[in-house]
């Protein structure tokens, strides 16, 4: 799997791209479907004073699973956890992607792209 890859550093980062700069921790749990990662984000009080309040995710190889908000930008997040994904790993990633969500290899997109 990808994401079992990242360091617990490299999850951070990721998690500061992808939903908020302002997280100051992340705790993260390896499952057998991906990673767990509890993220302590900036949640301010009305009168902006910080409060990082943990929130729960479930990081998969091309997805994640937020349990504490709805996210009715989940198509956006998802792409920036791709891009950070694709920035990380390379062509490997993205070719290993294009065969899971579509079920063809990569080489069959370009071919049907150049036609």
């Amino acid at each position: 799997m990808w994401i079992d890859k990242l360091s617990n550093k490299e999850l951070l980062q990721m998690h500061k791209f992808v939903m908020t700069e302002d997280t100051k921790k992340i705790k993260a749990t390896k499952r057998k479907n991906g990673v767990a990662v509890t993220a302590y984000e900036n949640w301010p009080y009305e009168d902006g004073t910080p409060e990082y309040v943990p929130t729960e995710y479930v990081y998969t190889d091309y997805d994640y699973t937020n349990y504490d908000t709805s996210d009715p930008n989940h198509w956006k997040t998802v792409g920036k956890y791709r891009q950070f994904m694709t920035k990380r790993f390379g062509a490997e990633y993205v070719q290993a992607m294009v065969k899971e969500m579509l079920n063809v290899d990569i080489k069959e997109v370009l071919e049907w792209i150049r036609k």
